[in-house]
């Protein structure tokens, strides 16, 4: 396709003008969905929705970045663009409709559901507009300002570190620096993968500059107190660094090995996981309480293996909420606001065919397309591969997969679709390799000079 050019205006292409347009969708996505447009929030317990009723600004915000998104797709020139999602993409995204269905709350999930359809397709239509490289150097600059107005937010304002117990019923967050985020898990996720993407050179920056950044962003990580993003942040970081000297070719032996691996943990986890949480200390200090989640959560799948209660339909939803039915803690029911395990939140939701599938295409294709495939850039591949495995260990203890815009959902569809792009468009909607053919040539031309 041919840019329509208005270079006779101000030098500006429909190119152009679509790669701006993309650029502040993109960097618009990523500041709201960290921040939750709570910027120092008196309280962390004040920035959560336990309503159901959602940030209505927030929604908004999201609803104009897919119009404009829309603008950007030439649809009657290229219809097929608006569809912008891979099939396994679309198959999931069809399993989650599907469950408002049986919903204990239709509303609530309904509304969750088409929040997370728009945030899906935005970040798959910017990566399409900017290609890869320039997406993720977006992700990075805005995670970059929000690392600095985290540090001097610590150094000037007193309410930038968690400071109130109240009924937090957790001592040990006081103390934890959170900058201008709304809680501490939340600031630790956004740093640990600005650590990534510093790590694999995405932004161009200068070395030193580079270098300076990561201990910037280290300090901070660790005055978080984030366990799991410090504890996972170098598992990304390694990954990716392996990636790079790893061939294709050693798929034949990896692919089966990685299968073994996966199926024996899911086999342990269904026989040995219960009868674990019964044993283990289920005080409040104990994983920060998560004991106590863990062992509702895991009662209500023994109940509903096979559907669950629908999208968005356990957390905030008042008291239609199963959680109401198995437990009596007000803590659990009335203030937790995520089960912090997305594998259990993802059953309890859509059962155990909509979490297998939300697995496969969201952790599985993608690696198994890295591993299988040569990328056109490795760097980037490296990247994605980085934030995908740290994504699948992070949600071990904290839920971020399908969530509808969290910052860690943001990043691992944003690695989904970037991979999708670097190993040559496997899975795209019907057309194979095929679709890259009518493609932008500069988004073309953004991944071959990758």
């Amino acid at each position: 396709m041919q840019s329509t050019d208005l270079r006779g205006w101000r030098g500006l292409s429909l190119d152009d003008l679509r790669q701006a347009l993309a650029v502040v969708v993109l960097g618009g996505v990523v500041f709201i969905s960290s921040t939750r447009l709570t910027l120092l929030p008196g309280d962390y317990l004040f920035a959560g929705d336990f309503s159901g009723e959602g940030n209505v600004v927030r929604q908004l915000l999201y609803v104009l970045g897919a119009g404009l998104m829309l603008l950007t797709a030439d649809p009657l020139r290229q219809p097929g663009r608006l569809l912008a999602m891979s099939l396994p993409m679309l198959a999931l995204l069809v399993w989650c409709v599907a469950s408002i269905g049986w919903s204990v709350e239709p509303g609530v999930g309904l509304r969750r559901l088409v929040l997370a359809i728009l945030v899906i397709w935005m970040c798959f239509r910017t990566i399409d507009v900017l290609g890869p490289r320039a997406a993720l150097a977006v992700v990075l600059y805005v995670s970059f300002g929000l690392l600095i107005a985290n540090l001097l937010a610590v150094a000037v304002h007193p309410a930038a570190i968690h400071r109130l117990r109240g009924a937090i019923l957790d001592d040990s967050i006081v103390g934890a620096w959170r900058g201008v985020m709304p809680e501490k898990n939340g600031a630790g996720l956004l740093t640990a993968v600005t650590i990534i993407l510093l790590c694999f050179g995405i932004g161009r920056l200068a070395l030193l500059l580079r270098i300076g950044l990561i201990a910037l962003a280290a300090i901070f990580l660790l005055g978080t107190q984030s366990k799991t993003a410090i504890g996972l942040v170098g598992i990304g970081v390694i990954t990716g660094g392996l990636y790079q000297l790893y061939s294709p070719r050693l798929r034949l032996f990896l692919l089966p090995l990685l299968a073994i691996v996966g199926a024996g943990a899911v086999l342990a986890a269904w026989v040995y996981l219960p009868p674990l949480l019964l044993e283990l200390d289920s005080s409040l200090d104990a994983f920060t309480g998560r004991i106590q989640i863990w062992r509702v959560m895991v009662v209500y799948i023994a109940d509903h293996p096979w559907l669950g209660a629908g999208f968005g339909s356990v957390w905030n939803v008042g008291p239609a909420s199963p959680i109401y039915d198995y437990s009596s803690s007000p803590w659990i029911t009335k203030l937790i606001a995520e089960g912090h395990n997305g594998y259990l939140d993802v059953i309890m939701q859509l059962g155990i065919p909509g979490a297998v599938l939300a697995v496969i295409v969201l952790f599985v294709l993608p690696i198994a397309k890295l591993l299988t495939l040569a990328p056109a850039a490795r760097d980037l591949a490296g990247v994605c591969l980085g934030v995908l495995v740290f994504s699948v260990f992070h949600n071990l203890t904290e839920s971020s997969i399908l969530s509808p815009d969290h910052f860690g959902q943001v990043m691992i569809v944003i690695a989904v679709a970037a991979t999708d792009q670097l190993c040559g468009g496997w899975w795209r909607t019907g057309r194979g390799a095929g679709w890259r053919a009518d493609r932008p040539p500069l988004g073309r031309e953004r991944i071959e000079a990758a």
